[in-house]
C-alpha cells in the first residue's frame, strides 16, 4: 500500500498531514472544516502499531472537534487489538460529546467487527464525504 502523500501547503484546512508512519502502518490527520477531522489509516493494525493507533486517535480529543471520521479504506488487516482502540475511541468521544463515524471501512475492519457484534456500535458511511454531512443522530 502507498504512504500518505502531503501536500506542499500544510497550513491549508484540508491538508493531510501524517500523524505516524510505521512499517506497514499509516495515520493521516486532515483538517476538511474547522471543526471536522478525518482520520485515515491505512495498512496493518497489528499489535506493532497500536500504540500509535492510540496516539494519533488520542489527538482528536484536543482539536475542538464537532465530528470526528475514520476513514479504514485502506486497511489491509485490522487485529482485535485494533477493534479494541476503535471501540474505546468511539466511547471517550461519545463522552466528550463528540460523533464518530467511519467511513468506507475495508473488509478487513468490517470482518472483526461482524464476528464481535460491534457493527450496530458504529454510525457507518459508505463514503468520506456522506459521513461527514450526514445528519446527526442520537445515541
Amino acid at each position: 500500500m502507498a504512504e500518505p502523500r502531503e501536500h506542499s501547503d500544510p497550513t491549508r484546512r484540508d491538508a493531510c498531514l501524517p500523524v505516524c508512519v510505521r512499517r506497514g502502518l499509516w495515520v493521516c490527520t486532515c483538517q476538511v472544516r474547522r471543526d471536522v477531522t478525518v482520520l485515515a489509516v491505512g495498512g496493518e493494525v497489528d499489535v506493532a502499531g497500536l500504540a500509535d493507533l492510540r496516539t494519533a486517535f488520542g489527538g482528536v480529543l484536543a482539536t475542538g472537534n464537532r465530528l470526528v471520521v475514520v476513514d479504514l479504506g485502506r486497511v489491509g488487516f485490522f487485529s482485535a487489538g485494533g477493534v479494541g482502540v476503535l471501540e474505546h475511541t468511539r466511547l471517550t468521544l461519545r463522552d466528550a460529546g463528540i460523533p464518530m463515524r467511519l467511513a468506507r471501512p475495508s473488509r478487513a475492519v468490517l470482518r472483526p467487527l461482524t464476528v464481535l457484534g460491534l457493527v450496530g456500535r458504529f454510525d457507518i458511511h459508505t463514503g468520506i464525504g456522506r459521513a461527514v454531512t450526514a445528519p446527526t443522530g442520537g445515541e
